[in-house]
């Protein structure tokens, strides 16, 4: 785990987000919107992360047919799934690598 979101007041719909404090990547993060979590994360990945903020932003989601009833491009769609996979992969080598790094310090305090 990363980032947490705290919902600020009880069903109001807003959150803050935090960089959850023994994450030990990147820098500090508050927020209050996902758009600067997926530009924290993408920063930590070292990718641009701008097709997923994007869509989040563009609020067309071609799954409930949104890109087709607005006219959509459906290459587009293909594309920001490419780089959301590719998104999640590197989410998913960071965490391997995050696990790796815990066990080879747990290794070296048992020495």
């Amino acid at each position: 785990l990363a980032v947490l979101g705290v919902e600020r007041d009880t069903r109001d719909g807003h959150y803050l987000y935090r960089r959850v404090e023994d994450f030990p990547h990147g820098p500090p993060l508050q927020c209050g919107n996902l758009a600067g979590v997926h530009a924290w994360l993408a920063g930590l990945l070292g990718t641009d992360g701008a097709p997923l903020v994007q869509h989040r932003a563009g609020g067309a989601n071609p799954k409930k047919g949104g890109a087709h009833r607005a006219g959509g491009d459906s290459s587009q769609w293909r594309r920001l799934k490419q780089k959301h996979e590719e998104f999640s992969r590197l989410l998913h080598d960071l965490a391997q690598q995050n696990a790796a790094e815990e066990a080879r310090r747990g290794a070296d305090v048992k020495q």
